[in-house]
């Protein structure tokens, strides 16, 4: 890595975080100097950040993310988190915060960029945003009809994760009103039981290839 411009790293991190800590939850990447005479001497020069969970309620999408670098010196303290969790993390979080002061403590690198590559493995948080309107329907009641609507656009692999929390929402709703919501929740369970019905003779036949192999 000495003196190299455009440095990769390739190690797997992985962070155990429980639900409750999920929202208002950050990762934050130091960047320091490792000088070859002292090699106790470590300087801060830089540091990259994102938030877990997007104002939404949905998490950080499973995808690489460029990230924006920030300058900083050894003097640096990140102890008031609120000095730079209000800056734009990336390029597609600029648009979030148009009104900028030029005098900042911290200020943007215009030619550094860090990219991460994260990947997300939980039950109970979602990258889906009408996943995620459907689950909390209650603080929009007033758009149940499109939000079921918008259900066959959930991917399979997310349907099954949430399997029994979407059909308790479902059932709920229905529960809320037969006649209003009934159709379309009848068709809502017809398309995840002709879903979930296709995963498993898929599996099963994955399994039976496997078994005579």
């Amino acid at each position: 890595m000495y003196h190299n411009n455009s440095p990769r790293w390739g190690e797997i991190v992985k962070l155990p975080i429980p639900v409750d800590k999920f929202r208002g939850s950050h990762l934050r990447f130091e960047f320091r100097h490792c000088s070859t005479k002292d090699k106790g001497e470590k300087k801060l020069f830089g540091f990259a950040f994102t938030p877990l969970m997007r104002d939404d309620g949905t998490t950080l999408s499973d995808d690489v993310h460029e990230l924006y670098v920030y300058k900083c010196d050894e003097n640096s303290t990140f102890s008031n988190h609120g000095l730079y969790l209000g800056l734009p993390c990336c390029k597609e979080d600029f648009n979030g915060c148009p009104n900028i002061p030029s005098s900042l403590i911290f200020q943007r690198s215009t030619k550094e960029f860090f990219w991460i590559s994260t990947l997300l493995s939980s039950t109970k948080l979602t990258q889906n945003v009408d996943l995620l309107a459907l689950l909390k329907w209650k603080a929009q009641p007033d758009r149940v009809m499109d939000i079921l609507g918008r259900l066959r656009h959930v991917s399979g692999e997310e349907i099954v994760k949430f399997l029994q929390d979407i059909l308790d929402t479902l059932f709920t709703i229905l529960d809320d009103n037969t006649e209003k919501y009934g159709l379309l929740v009848f068709q809502s369970l017809v398309c995840i039981i002709n879903l979930v019905s296709y995963i498993l003779k898929h599996f099963l036949e994955l399994s039976e290839v496997k078994t005579v192999g």
